[in-house]
């Protein structure tokens, strides 16, 4: 790409983090033109929570201290680290909600104890709650589900790592550029050709998707082909609402018990904003791309210690091991409703990794 094709963004990224893969930098790129940066003066703005979509917290801190150098006004300085730092800070935990005002600096490794040093948030309760609590009143119903939602939602920010071991964004994204490719040409060349309805099911993909075109189009229409192929539904795993839906319109009692994916759009590529439910409650309702909502989906089923439903068994198993690389050599998170003996491997999933591998076989 000469210099007068490259966008601004792809200018001001790439000359801070020159090395950062070119699917990370497209997904960086696509979402900060999706929260309104336009212009470099609108760089300014940007915090480090925008950047987490796509980069680790070193790589977005190096950027922020360059483009805060560049583009950032003085007034706007003070603000923006007073930000940055409370964005940041963790309320820790201690005997009285009130009492205690010190933060807790997190471990770059696994935490084996995260439960018994998780915090909680008494800071983000509502002030109703806090009066409660120290009136020694039990909160009413709907101010003790705000109350789960907020801990739930505060575990979900830090677990998934803790759980598994691994960074479940950083991995997908990593094998998303390994594989991501990949898999789609044998979806779109190889198993369209093998059933009418999964050509069916990509035609109408094709038709929704239009003349979009980037990196999270990609991978919402690799995971919808993967519902297709092991022919699993997309509403066992997503649930649409009006794109202007607040969160307390949604009505959860149609949504899936399951960890379900809310789609704020009349489809997956036009949505802009997504939420995540879990037991029917909304754990999160503000999620900017579809590759964030997808990671907290699939980590809430190791957070919370959830079997994965058998009408997703296959599709989550092959995201399980080939994009979030977690490879137990025994047992499977699949329920078990019939009582019989699961293979640790799901029969399904070994087959398309063999019938992907034969595909790269030929075609190289």
């Amino acid at each position: 790409m000469s210099d007068s094709e490259r966008t601004f963004l792809d200018v001001a990224i790439m000359e801070v983090l020159p090395e950062l893969p070119a699917v990370h930098k497209n997904i960086l790129e696509e979402h900060l033109q999706s929260i309104g940066v336009e212009t470099y003066d609108d760089l300014r703005f940007v915090t480090e929570a925008d950047l987490m979509t796509a980069l680790r917290p070193v790589q977005a801190r190096k950027l922020l201290s360059v483009w805060k150098q560049k583009y950032q006004t003085p007034e706007n300085s003070s603000l923006s680290s007073v930000e940055t730092s409370a964005t940041q800070s963790l309320s820790s935990l201690s005997v009285s909600p009130r009492s205690s005002s010190s933060t807790s600096s997190s471990s770059p490794g696994l935490d084996t104890q995260w439960d018994d040093n998780f915090e909680i948030p008494w800071s983000k309760f509502p002030e109703e709650v806090m009066h409660s609590l120290e009136r020694g009143k039990r909160p009413g119903p709907k101010l003790r589900r705000q109350m789960v939602r907020i801990v739930v939602t505060e575990m979900m920010e830090k677990c998934p790592h803790e759980l598994t071991g691994i960074d479940l964004k950083e991995t997908f994204i990593r094998n998303l550029d390994l594989k991501g490719k990949r898999l789609l040409d044998y979806m779109t060349t190889v198993c369209v050709n093998k059933s009418k309805k999964f050509l069916q099911n990509y035609a109408r993909l094709q038709r929704m998707r239009g003349p979009q075109s980037g990196c999270s189009d990609d991978v919402i229409e690799m995971l919808m082909l993967l519902l297709s192929y092991f022919d699993e539904k997309e509403e066992s795993m997503f649930y649409h609402v009006e794109d202007t839906c607040l969160a307390e319109e949604v009505q959860l009692e149609q949504v899936p018990l399951t960890p379900t994916v809310i789609v704020c759009g009349q489809s997956c590529y036009s949505s802009t904003r997504y939420m995540l439910s879990l037991d029917r409650n909304l754990t999160n309702t503000n999620i900017s791309s579809f590759i964030s909502a997808l990671c907290l989906m699939f980590g809430s089923y190791y957070c919370f210690n959830i079997h994965y439903p058998s009408e997703l068994a296959s599709t989550l198993e092959f995201l399980q091991r080939c994009f979030f690389s977690i490879n137990p050599e025994k047992g499977t998170k699949v329920e078990n409703k019939n009582s019989k003996r699961r293979l640790n491997v799901n029969p399904r999933v070994l087959t398309l990794i063999q019938e992907l591998s034969d595909h790269e076989l030929r075609s190289a």
